[in-house]
């Protein structure tokens, strides 16, 4: 078994300007907390996911991590850069079918930040979906 808790911050607000004038000042942060099980535990396996099947389930958010506008300098056309997720659930499962090759599925569920933080609520395009799902299956090949 795996727990991971982790917490990453500045420690003084950044104060800038985006390319539209618009002061900026942030605190950025953000954390997560993961939890892992390996079934039928192997005395010689050393890390979680390293052989056998895993389950693993992860949520984190984050705060004042919802973007700046940045003006295209071809068209001068505003867009949004440095946008991560508010909050993000993660839910996996993997196996080791030979002992280099690896398939995991995994299930991503995030939220971004309101359209009232999002410091892009009033461009043309509409802003970033409110939330977004993902399904990934992945292939892993170590030597």
């Amino acid at each position: 078994m795996a727990i991971v808790a982790e917490w990453n911050g500045a420690l003084k607000t950044a104060n800038f300007q985006q390319d539209d004038g618009q002061p900026i000042h942030i605190k950025p942060s953000a954390w997560q907390l993961s939890f892992a099980y390996q079934f039928g535990w192997k005395p010689w396996v050393e890390a979680i996911g390293a052989q056998g099947t895993y389950l693993t389930v992860g949520y984190s958010q984050s705060r004042d991590l919802g973007g700046v506008r940045r003006i295209n300098q071809n068209d001068f056309t505003p867009f949004q850069v440095g946008t991560v997720p508010k909050r993000r659930l993660v839910v996996g499962a993997g196996e080791w079918v030979l002992p280099n090759l690896r398939f995991a599925l995994e299930y991503a569920h995030a939220w971004d930040y309101s359209e009232a933080r999002q410091t892009f609520a009033d461009l043309q395009e509409p802003p970033i979906k409110k939330r977004a799902n993902a399904i990934l299956l992945l292939v892993t090949f170590e030597w």
